[in-house]
């Protein structure tokens, strides 16, 4: 038996190695999940400047794009990274969270044992952020590396700031190490613009900097350049997200309506909190918003607003952990919208530290009024297995992209994205049939969304009925005349029924938007869509049109390697055997394990008559495979 001397002297270890069981046991599932169709594919397996690994070129692109509605270069770093590390394993990518999250709960550890001066407050607030079920969005979903890498940056400056605070000598050198901490964070993510400001309530309480209003002036200019890197980050960010068509105008969501769901959206998030169930990805808004339910929210926010107030003096964690809560969700609130969701499971990441705070610091305040400290640590253990077993549960639901869209339209209900996504992971399982009942499902909730309408046109083709897919497609460019992929998939359709013409007036409008933004693109839906149209071409004996198709193609995306394949393919096909090489050549270049390249190039060394050559070729295919 353990005695408790040696707990004692061991305590730090107990903590990490409780924590990383916990963790472990929740998050262990994850290297057996595929990725998901939503964002992972902007984000990694069909981003040709992540897929190249980390180079300097991929480096610099990661600096310089405003790819994914977003600039976070460290992030795109981290994805390179794991791809020169572990290629396109998605297993791989989703431990690499794994571990962030795991690191991540160990610091907050770190940093709550500073801050709360108690050993089991810190402990329990920690394994709270550990297993907590709506933090498996921010773990599970690769594209939010960002959450757990600038989540660990955000502590590490927090206890840099600790340190500053205290520093009696060199405090211009931990100062700085406050501030680089912090631009790395805003490079990974710009949820950190808020962390200045709970440096504030640091200051006020446990630093106690903050004594009276006569501090503030000085705390204030202490953290202008923080302030300033935020202003800039806001500022980045917005442009990013605004180039991309991320933000949603004033038109299409009036700033009452916002305001009414942000307020709603706060009472929410404190729910789920303490009833963690029936979550899903993508929640939406509601058609119409009951008056009596905003009053009811904004009665309830300002009740406790004012009790933590009134209790400001005498329990100063209320206070503290309820403004961290509600000044950490002001970025994603919905004030400022991005994207259609009204809220989501990941933006409880950070905010949720605050309502932690409050829960252990309250409970333990009454255990130790009433003598019961044993009895509530017993208590919060089997709390927290109770937990582990709904996020292990939650974790099972991010296998793969149809199991997750299936769990949460049954318990998010009529939301028009998740159907959408639905239906497009359908499509490509060739289940057309059932696509087609949720495409149709998306329009009855959504019928403005243009993708869902390009979706049907493309299932249409599939079932060979061109007259009906033209309607659809048609519709989708009405709807969204600036978004490329409805020309290429109006085209497609325009092909199959013999109208070559406008089929090439719609391809040249697509061709001069993607250069503008190929962020818009789906590569899968874009690779179907130009081999239907070259093997139509082809059917028709003309080999030429289909490869200027494919060489323009090429010539928009030079360094999507499957689709400079397909072009070499079409070159083979055609008789063009050294400008096929030559294709094939730049793809090993690049890419010198992409096995279905040395089996095209086999085929042209063996039309060629070079049949030595030819085998070396396949023989190198298969031992890559």
């Amino acid at each position: 038996m353990l005695n408790k001397d040696f707990l004692k002297e061991n305590a730090e270890i107990f903590a990490f190695l409780t924590i990383a069981c916990f963790c472990l046991a929740v998050y262990g599932q994850v290297v057996s999940f595929e990725f998901i169709n939503t964002d992972d594919n902007l984000y990694v397996y069909e981003n040709p400047k992540v897929l190249s690994g980390l180079t300097l070129e991929a480096i610099y692109w990661a600096f310089t794009a405003f790819h994914a509605a977003n600039w976070h270069p460290l992030t795109w770093i981290s994805h390179q990274l794991d791809v020169s590390l572990f290629g396109s394993n998605a297993g791989a990518h989703h431990a690499t969270n794994v571990i962030f999250h795991l690191l991540n709960s160990f610091l907050a550890f770190m940093l709550f044992r500073r801050l709360l001066g108690d050993y089991w407050k810190a402990f329990f607030v920690s394994l709270l952020f550990a297993i907590h079920p709506t933090h498996v969005e921010s773990v599970a979903w690769i594209s939010e590396r960002k959450d757990v890498l600038s989540t660990m940056f955000w502590i590490l400056t927090m206890l840099a700031y600790l340190n500053y605070s205290q520093a009696k000598t060199r405090v211009y050198v931990h100062y700085a190490l406050v501030v680089l901490l912090f631009v790395l964070g805003l490079m990974s993510k710009p949820m950190l613009v808020t962390l200045p400001f709970v440096l504030l309530l640091c200051d006020y309480w446990p630093l106690e900097r903050l004594r009276t209003l006569q501090d503030l002036p000085k705390l204030v200019i202490e953290k202008l350049p923080l302030f300033v890197l935020t202003g800039i980050s806001s500022y980045i960010t917005f442009l990013a997200q605004s180039s991309a068509g991320a933000v949603q105008a004033f038109e299409a969501l009036p700033l009452t309506t916002r305001i009414f769901n942000a307020v709603i959206a706060y009472v929410k998030y404190i729910f789920m909190m303490f009833y963690p169930v029936n979550l899903g990805l993508q929640y939406g808004y509601d058609n119409v918003i009951s008056p009596w339910k905003v009053i009811g929210a904004l009665v309830f926010l300002v009740t406790v607003s004012f009790f933590c107030l009134w209790q400001a003096r005498s329990r100063k964690y209320l206070i503290i952990g309820w403004l961290w809560f509600l000044g950490t969700l002001v970025p994603v609130i919905g004030l400022v919208q991005v994207g259609a969701q009204s809220m989501a499971d990941r933006y409880t990441y950070i905010p949720y530290f605050g309502l932690f705070i409050m829960l252990v610091c309250g409970l333990g305040e009454l255990a130790e009024k009433f003598h019961l400290q044993k009895t509530v640590v017993a208590a919060g253990f089997i709390a927290c297995l109770a937990l582990s077993v709904l996020c292990f549960r939650q974790v099972s639901y991010w296998r793969d992209s149809e199991t997750l869209y299936r769990h949460s339209i049954t318990v998010v209900g009529e939301s028009f994205l998740i159907a959408h996504n639905l239906c497009h992971t359908l499509f490509f399982k060739n289940e057309l049939e059932e696509a087609t009942q949720y495409c149709l499902k998306s329009i009855v909730w959504n019928r403005y969304f243009d993708r869902t309408y390009s979706l049907l046109g493309l299932i249409s083709v599939k079932q060979n009925r061109p007259e009906q897919a033209l309607n659809y497609l048609s519709m989708a460019l009405e709807l969204n005349p600036h978004d490329p992929v409805n020309y290429l998939n109006l085209a497609n359709a325009l092909f199959i029924l013999g109208r070559s013409d406008e089929a090439e007036e719609k391809l040249t409008k697509f061709v001069e938007l993607m250069k503008r933004d190929q962020s818009k693109i789906d590569f899968n839906i874009l690779l179907r869509a130009y081999s239907d149209v070259g093997l139509a071409y082809f059917k028709n004996k003309e080999n030429e049109k289909a490869i200027r198709l494919y060489g323009r193609l090429v010539g928009s995306f030079p360094d999507n390697l499957e689709i400079r394949l397909n072009y070499a393919i079409m070159l083979f096909a055609s008789g063009q055997l050294d400008e096929a090489d030559k294709q094939i050549s730049f793809i090993i270049e690049k890419s010198p394990t992409y096995a279905e390249a040395y089996n095209i190039r086999g085929l042209i060394l063996a039309a060629k008559g070079k049949i030595e050559e030819a085998k070396q070729q396949l023989e190198k295919a298969i031992q890559i495979n």
